[in-house]
């Protein structure tokens, strides 16, 4: 960290560099996630943020502008598993075009789902509707079924009681 170059390890896996080295066990990048941590050296002395050198003077910015530069403008090949590009076709860029894309791709993505779930409420609240109109009772329509049937069945008992009429008469002659 003071050997003169501006170049800082900001993380560390493990307490050791990153390499990037495939060992017996797999591919250092498998579980990094869970292993990265603060470079030690930086957490127990933060001037070393500043101090690249054993004679850095006060107020030298080349370390933290060198540090700056890497992050905006130093150029990164993102995976699909980052929700950006394809396995065919990584994006590369910066990091803040990465972000930016990646942001972009969870708006739109975010829009998507909300348009799905828009059109499907639509859906269940048409299903809704027409179950509701079928299987629902309409009572001027079932009252009109109720009269129809009492006038046939007054209709019936009056032919009921001519025949009984007629059959008391018949019963009489005899």
């Amino acid at each position: 960290m003071s050997d003169g170059s501006p170049q800082i390890a900001l993380f560390t896996d493990s307490g050791a560099p990153y390499s990037g080295a495939i060992s017996a066990s797999g591919s250092q990048i498998t579980g990094l996630a869970g292993r990265l941590t603060v470079n030690g050296a930086l957490v127990n002395n933060p001037a070393k943020l500043v101090a690249y050198g054993s004679s850095t003077p006060a107020g030298d910015t080349t370390r933290p502008s060198f540090i700056l530069n890497q992050l905006s403008t130093a150029s990164f090949t993102f995976g699909a598993q980052g929700g950006v590009g394809s396995a065919n076709s990584p994006f590369k860029g910066t990091l803040l075009s990465f972000m930016q894309q990646f942001t972009s791709q969870q708006g739109a993505d975010a829009d998507a789902a909300k348009q799905l779930a828009d059109g499907q409420n639509v859906v269940l609240s048409t299903l809704q509707q027409k179950m509701s109109t079928s299987s629902g009772v309409n009572m001027d329509e079932e009252m009109a079924h109720l009269l129809s049937l009492q006038n046939a069945c007054s209709a019936n008992a009056r032919v009921m009681s001519a025949v009984n009429d007629m059959y008391k008469t018949l019963m009489q002659v005899f």
